[in-house]
């Protein structure tokens, strides 16, 4: 039997399909918590496909941050952040996402 045959192509096709399913099961969901911090600054820019909103950041472990957050958020300097960090699982890359932005008074 050669590959030739489209039975073989399919079978061996989900046999694949399902052994990475498997390996994809058991992996372990990526890791995630919550950073605060404060912000340093914002920028909005804009460009051919829409507006871009990127906010500076300095941690509560003094790391500094630059995320992009949705361009309707304003969050002026000052402010008080939560940022979701979920850690990737190839590379161990790092995300993160505004979650809630509360300005000062």
């Amino acid at each position: 039997m050669t590959m030739n045959s489209p039975k073989v192509f399919i079978a061996a096709f989900c046999f694949v399909s399902l052994i990475l399913i498997a390996l994809l099961s058991l992996t372990p969901n990526p890791k995630s918590n919550q950073i605060h911090g404060v912000v340093l600054n914002q920028t909005l820019t804009q460009s051919l496909d829409g507006h871009r909103r990127f906010i500076n950041i300095i941690t509560s472990d003094d790391e500094e941050l630059l995320i992009q957050a949705d361009p309707k958020v304003d969050c002026p300097k000052g402010s008080n952040v939560t940022v979701k960090q979920e850690s990737g699982l190839i590379g161990g890359i790092d995300s993160y996402q505004l979650v809630k932005c509360l300005p000062t008074q």
